[in-house]
């Protein structure tokens, strides 16, 4: 099998890259250089010529911008790198001879803010985003399904509930928690921890997990479908930072800061993968103590 990974300097697109090297070709297409990224370039502005020479069977269209609260102060670029660059990318695919299967990386940003009543959600939640960054999927999700129905690519959504653990960028809640634990070990900030919304509830997925689901339903998934991908629990992210403060021997104080409050917060946002697992049979592995500890554990060594 050969397998294209666009983002592939990214987070989940990473470790994908790491995992589909033991079992196939795999070819990576990401902003800049770096141990997983076979070719430098932003899709739209660079020649896609090598991606169609290496003529992939699947797809995993990873790259975009990935930050709800950016999405407010970055419009263009999140249109353009969530929306603009997946019809580049569906565009070029078009012509193809032989046609991959193709599994965008939506988000469950697209749903809104889903009632507890009809939670967990199900994908056929009608969506409903408030964030530039949800418009920016769903919208990335039409036009999949056009190319589906107009030129016949293999198309699968797949909304992605929180992934986490170890890598991810700090301007995301557990990294950031775990950031600043491991720095105040070091000395080298006081311990405190500054934080936005502790009461929202989201679920959260081991990306060691995720990226497994990613390949089952690429061998599995049906074409034309939406899948969610997220672990079926949910959490707090005041549990999440609980956790991770347990973990260490110093005593932090929490500070709630105005600035990290979003202008839209969704109070809950949490996944029924019914639908995922009679698709592949797939379930996460990962506990959450173990990828908070992993988190806390890659930030130490980072530090020193």
């Amino acid at each position: 099998m050969k397998y294209l990974i666009t983002g592939s300097c990214g987070f989940i697109g990473g470790y994908l890259y790491r995992r589909l090297k033991k079992e196939g070709e795999v070819f990576g297409l990401c902003k800049k250089g770096c141990g997983t990224c076979d070719k430098e370039g932003v899709i739209g502005k660079t020649s896609l010529e090598d991606v169609l020479d290496f003529r992939p069977d699947v797809v995993f269209h990873l790259a975009g911008q990935s930050h709800v609260g950016k999405s407010w102060a970055n419009l263009e670029e999140t249109y353009a790198n969530n929306f603009l660059a997946t019809v580049n990318l569906l565009e070029a695919l078009a012509g193809a001879r032989q046609k991959p299967v193709f599994i965008l990386a939506s988000s469950a940003a697209v749903y809104g803010a889903v009632p507890e009543r009809r939670q967990p959600i199900r994908e056929t939640v009608p969506p409903a985003p408030l964030s530039h960054y949800g418009v920016s999927k769903l919208a990335a999700e039409e036009a999949l399904f056009f190319y589906r129905r107009v030129f016949g690519i293999k198309a699968m959504a797949v909304r992605l509930f929180n992934q986490i653990g170890p890598g991810q960028k700090p301007s995301f809640a557990a990294s950031s928690f775990a950031r600043a634990i491991a720095e105040a070990e070091k000395g080298l900030r006081k311990p405190i921890i500054e934080v936005g919304n502790l009461q929202a509830k989201r679920d959260f997925t081991d990306v060691r997990d995720g990226v497994e689901a990613l390949i089952l339903l690429s061998r599995k998934g049906k074409t034309g479908q939406v899948y969610n991908l997220g672990s079926g629990r949910v959490y707090s992210i005041g549990e999440i930072l609980e956790i991770l403060l347990s973990f260490s021997e110093l005593d932090f104080k929490v500070e709630v800061k105005r600035a990290r409050l979003r202008r839209a917060d969704i109070p809950l946002l949490w996944a029924d993968i019914g639908k995922l697992n009679r698709t592949t049979g797939w379930t996460p592995s990962v506990p959450m103590e173990k990828t908070l500890l992993d988190i806390l554990n890659w930030w130490r060594k980072e530090i020193g």
